[in-house]
């Protein structure tokens, strides 16, 4: 009699076992389905906008199909043709809207596209470029610290973060008129259009070999990378997101200096290496101007200007 209990007790975990393995393949089931659902509609937009986007455009989104300089000069000049700013601002008006609702990695499928467009738009114009109050806030006097750590500790206005970085009797006010109007008419396209390139460009010195940042190469990736940041920040100065990503790429440039120097750099040429040394200041006292500036950000305002 015991055994036979022993048995149809055995019987019935065995039969629990194999009815929670049947849920939870049926679950598994359900969740693979429901991802390959999702692939497929994923699939189908992005055919839906491909196909749009040539219609319209001539634009093949397609990473592979083409490089940006086939873009730049169009074969078919019916279509799709880049070649002036005025062409390119009317593209970016159309990519915009689908710029603005896609993940990093989809923006990584406009980074031709975004590249053409740049070709006419490489920077900001000269006006706003000579006296760039950013390079003078990253590069200027210690003071400006002190300021930015009252601000943070006493939940400071937009107006006392904008004092800062547009000092001087006239201010932000007049620094954003001469924006709209040296950018006119295309100040849509230059106030969106750098944030878009970080979004959809590798701008991080990390990924590469080591050694790269000693390198003259690696010290223009970081400049260049950092200048669109910059730029986006002229138009945008408030945007939380600039300021953090600048920071953390002067994080990733002071580390990569020292880790990467300790390495291929003997103590004495170090330490006669004044060229080396004024980039890790530099990139310091960057990284921590930018870090405060998305500190207070964060902080304080949730719009920007």
């Amino acid at each position: 009699g015991m055994e036979g209990d022993s048995l149809l007790k055995s019987g019935r975990a065995e039969d629990s076992v194999t009815d929670d393995r049947s849920i939870c393949d049926d679950k598994h089931n359900s969740e693979d389905e429901e991802e390959s659902e999702l692939e497929e509609m994923q699939s189908s937009i992005d055919s839906a906008l491909d196909q749009a986007f040539f219609c319209l455009y001539g634009l093949k989104i397609n990473p592979d199909s083409c490089s940006e300089d086939d873009l730049a000069v169009h074969k078919n000049a019916s279509r799709g043709d880049y070649q002036t700013k005025e062409q390119c601002a009317d593209v970016f008006q159309y990519v915009l809207p689908y710029a603005k609702e896609l993940s990093k990695t989809g923006l990584v499928k406009l980074r031709r596209v975004l590249r053409a467009i740049r070709k006419h738009f490489p920077q900001p114009p000269s006006e706003i470029l000579v006296n760039n109050p950013l390079d003078n806030f990253l590069d200027g006097p210690d003071s400006c610290e002190k300021i930015l750590c009252e601000i943070y500790d006493t939940h400071g206005s937009r107006e006392a973060v904008l004092n800062v970085l547009f000092p001087g009797e006239r201010g932000y006010e007049a620094f954003k008129k001469l924006s709209a109007d040296s950018s006119e008419p295309y100040s849509d396209v230059y106030g969106s259009l750098y944030h878009y390139i970080t979004e959809a460009e590798d701008t991080s010195p990390s990924d590469k070999y080591t050694g790269f940042v000693l390198k003259k190469e690696g010290g223009e990736f970081v400049e260049q990378s950092a200048n669109l940041f910059k730029y986006d920040l002229l138009y945008n100065p408030l945007r939380f997101e600039s300021w953090q990503r600048l920071s953390s790429l002067y994080d990733e440039e002071v580390d990569l200096l020292l880790n990467d120097g300790s390495k291929h750099i003997s103590i004495l040429d170090w330490r006669t290496n004044t060229a080396l040394i004024q980039r890790v200041e530099a990139g310091r006292r960057h990284s921590r101007r930018s870090l405060m500036m998305s500190l207070i950000l964060a902080k304080t305002i949730p719009d920007q200007v």
